[in-house]
């Protein structure tokens, strides 16, 4: 039938999004000694630092040391089903801004579609009620047990990462305060303007 057809050609699409995303991601790293130009003003007190690239569906994950600011691992991402820029509870968009990890919730908590875990965001926070955005549940979590990863466009508006990504990363994490930027995409400035 002609909407069995059109379901195996829109998976067909999502999966060719994907890999676009994640090849694209191996041919054009960031360059070396450069961060994201909102983690200028970053405190030294701050261990680790999150920036999600929504146009890349990337997560980087960056370390404070006593050398710097490096680059420590990145993640592919799928990000809301309408996009980015989150303005009301039910829109299926990610929210940009800036986010505090607030938790990690073992799987146990949560419902089968969480996957591994998830790691709470402080969505929406003070800016965004200022803005009069609405919403909450906003999420880094993982996937079903018996799926891989999703399209780069496939959640409700959390940001869904593969379970083994997502457990290396709350592995690393401390328990709350993490900052995540989510943007459209990063701007890469020298880390020495950190």
């Amino acid at each position: 039938s002609t909407s069995n057809h059109t379901g195996v050609t829109d998976g067909l699409d999502e999966l060719r999004d994907e890999a676009r995303l994640r090849l694209q991601a191996l041919q054009e790293r960031p360059t070396p000694d450069t961060v994201p130009d909102e983690f200028v003003s970053l405190p030294a007190t701050t261990r680790y630092a999150i920036a999600v690239d929504t146009s890349r569906a990337r997560l980087y994950l960056f370390e404070n040391s006593a050398q710097g600011l490096q680059l420590v691992e990145d993640f592919y991402v799928s990000v809301g089903k309408q996009g980015v820029d989150k303005l009301v509870e039910g829109d299926q968009r990610t929210p940009l801004g800036v986010y505090f990890i607030t938790d990690h919730l073992s799987p146990r908590l949560l419902q089968r579609r969480f996957g591994a875990g998830a790691l709470p965001l402080n969505y929406p926070n003070a800016y965004d009620k200022l803005k009069g955005r609405t919403g909450s549940g906003i999420l880094l979590h993982g996937v079903p047990l018996t799926t891989y990863s999703r399209p780069p466009l496939d959640s409700d508006g959390c940001v869904a990462m593969a379970n083994e990504d997502l457990q290396r990363l709350a592995a690393l994490l401390p328990q709350r305060d993490t900052p995540v930027v989510i943007t459209r995409q990063i701007k890469w400035v020298q880390a020495t303007q950190v």
